[in-house]
């Protein structure tokens, strides 16, 4: 981290806490040296809101994956992590997901299995032209929303990435693309439930980040967010607020959102809540997700279809037809989920990478077991943080 990181998360603390510049300084560096949480984590969970108390129960991202993939082993990992041999595998499962019409470029050894080559600008023109609703194109190996982009056919060509361009000049891109990092992935663009246009923009697709881990043999949900996307953007990625998205926090009882986040700024996470969605006006808090048991059902019954993996972090579209699997993915971030709701994750993560102890009994999120029900209750903390 450099001096310019602690200067911005000193101002947030300052202005969060109406403190003076030095005890607001004493408390960034506190936060490093005694927790292991630098500026930019500091600022995003806003730590200045919660006793000192609390600031070791949140986990950075950064020192948890090594755990994570110890126990989540390549081999393992690599299913969900690629996302040709992740459709692969949930086709042969009966688990709904994202049909792949077709790879541009070579190299995956999992891309002879059935699936169709799209390298030729005809049979991408020919794709364009059978799905109206436009096409969503990503490395197989990505992470974070990095290199996929929507495709919409309009008048004078294809719209992509916020530009008009030829089919020639997009294809060309694609080649590129491949040629550099490996074989782009050609999907059907998912369009959103109808409700949820009510609280996400109506051109990118707003999907829940589900947690599951195996307690013992019994799958449970550890913790979901719904990133939702704002103007035009390709990806819901919140990116610590550098994508000018929205985060939610969801009740896993109810599948109601609670808890809006954004960010002021897009160079730095300056956290603020929010009422209502900046496209639609409409408000978000309150809000239910349609299909919400469904959508729990899902991700429960999948974490059981990757025995090889004691804990996943799902990406999952909210459809008319139903939730649909986006990607699983190893090795996740739980930075996200630690700053919708408002606490530390740290017990339940260890509790998840261990395989066995339940959740609840430490005031976390309460692990949802299979019938995907709990009794009702408030979903903030009991002291209203």
């Amino acid at each position: 981290m450099n001096f310019r990181d602690y200067v911005r998360a000193v101002a947030c603390g300052a202005r969060g806490r109406g403190l003076g510049v030095v005890p607001a300084s004493a408390e960034v560096i506190e936060a490093r040296l005694r927790c292991g949480l630098g500026p930019r984590l500091y600022s995003m969970f806003s730590l200045w809101r919660h006793p000192r108390s609390e600031w070791s129960g949140y986990i950075d991202d950064h020192r948890n994956k090594p755990r994570m993939q110890a126990v989540n082993t390549d081999g393992n990992r690599r299913v969900v992590d690629d996302k040709v041999r992740f459709f692969l595998h949930c086709r042969a499962n009966s688990l709904p997901t994202v049909a792949i019409l077709g790879l541009i470029g070579g190299g995956n050894p999992a891309a002879s299995q059935d699936l169709p080559s799209t390298d030729s600008l005809a049979k991408l023109d020919e794709l364009l032209a059978g799905h109206p609703d436009g096409l969503f194109l990503k490395p197989t190996g990505g992470s974070h929303g990095e290199g996929a982009f929507g495709v919409l056919p309009v008048e004078k060509g294809v719209r992509w990435r916020g530009a008009v361009t030829t089919l020639d000049a997009l294809y060309s891109h694609c080649q590129e693309v491949a040629a550099a990092t490996g074989p782009l992935i050609v999907q059907p663009r998912v369009r959103p439930a109808r409700r949820m246009l009510e609280i996400t923009s109506a051109y990118g697709l707003a999907t829940v980040r589900a947690v599951t881990w195996m307690d013992g043999s019994r799958p449970r949900l550890l913790a979901a967010c719904l990133r939702i996307p704002v103007g035009d953007s390709d990806a819901d990625n919140f990116l610590g607020g550098a994508s000018g998205n929205l985060v939610a926090a969801i009740d896993p009882a109810s599948g109601c959102l609670y808890r809006v986040l954004g960010s002021r700024r897009r160079d730095w996470p300056d956290i603020v809540e929010v009422d209502v969605h900046p496209d639609t006006g409409r408000r978000i808090p309150g809000f239910v997700l349609p299909g919400w048991d469904a959508l729990l059902e899902l991700v429960l019954r999948a974490q059981q279809q990757f025995p090889g993996l004691r804990t996943i972090g799902w990406d999952v579209a909210i459809t008319d037809s139903g939730p649909l699997l986006i990607e699983g993915n190893g090795s996740y971030d739980v930075d996200i989920l630690q700053m919708a709701h408002d606490r530390g994750l740290r017990a339940g993560i260890e509790r998840a990478l261990e395989g066995g102890g339940t959740v609840a009994s430490d005031g976390l999120l309460p692990g949802v077991g299979e019938a995907g029900r709990l009794p009702g209750r408030d979903p903030r903390p009991a002291d209203g943080s």
